[in-house]
């Protein structure tokens, strides 16, 4: 197996920064300047091959993104198909009595109880249930970093991030 990228990298560097290295068991030579070139064009060459395979992982990750897509449209088309076809047989049942029943299936309907709020103005205070939620207003917060004002807590980060054409 090759040399990672990383591995190539450092040893680049290395070179970079102190020529060569000798084994000092050995007296070896473990790197000398004429590989420079070598080891550059090995990098570049790792580099492009990660390159390639991250490439590769977005395009399945974006591909994978837009057959979720599609699958969750085909999922409210067939939710609505359902819910168009759950009336019709409803009004079928009504229609017939109440119930009809075939020997795969018995269908009839029941009852339930559900509330609806028509006015929530009008209903009494011990029936209302109170919820506070407080987040941090990150937009507000940056640009008053990027203003030069001091937030504490807070601090704007500068990230850097991989592009790959």
């Amino acid at each position: 197996m090759s040399e990672s990228l990383y591995a190539l990298s450092t040893a680049l560097q290395t070179a970079i920064e102190g020529g060569y290295t000798i084994d000092e068991e050995t007296g070896e030579i473990l790197w000398s300047p004429d590989q420079l070139d070598e080891l550059e064009l090995a990098v570049r060459d790792k580099a492009e091959a990660c390159a390639v395979v991250l490439k590769g992982k977005r395009a399945f990750a974006q591909a994978i993104k837009d057959e979720i897509d599609a699958l969750q449209k085909r999922l409210s088309v067939v939710k609505a198909q359902a819910e168009r076809l759950d009336g019709y047989i409803m009004r079928c049942v009504e229609l017939n009595g109440g119930a009809i029943e075939t020997p795969r299936c018995r269908l009839s309907t029941r009852k339930s109880n559900a509330l609806e709020i028509l006015d929530e103005s009008a209903i009494p205070s011990e029936y209302i249930r109170t919820k506070t939620t407080t987040a941090p207003d990150k937009m507000a917060i940056k640009a008053a970093l990027k203003d030069g004002r001091e937030v504490p807590g807070c601090a704007l980060v500068v990230n850097e991030h991989l592009q790959v054409r």
